[in-house]
């Protein structure tokens, strides 16, 4: 008699506790988004929020089938969500400050660039790369990124000016 090969389980494994989203479909009712035999962990349920995943989310549901226990975690998912949102909020804010910065920096070296009769992008990329002078993240600088340098100070410059 031939022995067929055992396949994996899709029953999560005996101690494992699992996130379940119950999501609003409208006229269609309510759902899990995800096939029953999917494990989520806490951290996945928390990513996949704040990604835009689902559509309305209604409750999440953490059960431990080993430890005999179920419960609903809403608010401790979104206390988690809110904490991941401001954390890249403010990586983002972070992020944003910094390349203002380093335009304003920049701005008097290309000032006396164009003194100097280089009046063209292209001309300002190559007179920048002579320089030694390198974009934000290192490299060698091109006729759009010195125009990308422009478009973020006036940008910059627009919103400073309507803010006093």
């Amino acid at each position: 008699m031939r022995k067929l090969p055992t396949t994996p389980s899709v029953v999560p494994g005996l101690d494992s506790t699992v996130y379940v989203v119950l999501d609003d479909f409208g006229n269609l009712g309510a759902s899990s988004v995800r096939p029953t035999f999917t494990i989520a962990t806490a951290p996945t349920v928390v990513r996949h929020l704040v990604d835009g995943q689902f559509n309305k989310p209604l409750r999440v549901i953490t059960f431990n089938t080993a430890e005999g226990w179920s419960a609903d975690a809403s608010e401790e998912i979104a206390r988690a969500v809110l904490e991941r949102a401001r954390a890249e909020a403010l990586g983002r804010a972070t992020q944003v400050a910094a390349a203002d910065e380093f335009v304003f920096s920049l701005l008097p070296i290309v000032h006396a660039i164009r003194q100097t009769g280089a009046q063209t992008l292209e001309a300002m990329s190559q007179a920048l790369n002579q320089r030694g002078s390198r974009t934000a993240r290192g490299g060698m600088w091109r006729a759009s990124s010195v125009a990308n340098l422009f478009v973020r100070a006036q940008r910059t410059s627009a919103l400073q000016e309507s803010l006093l």
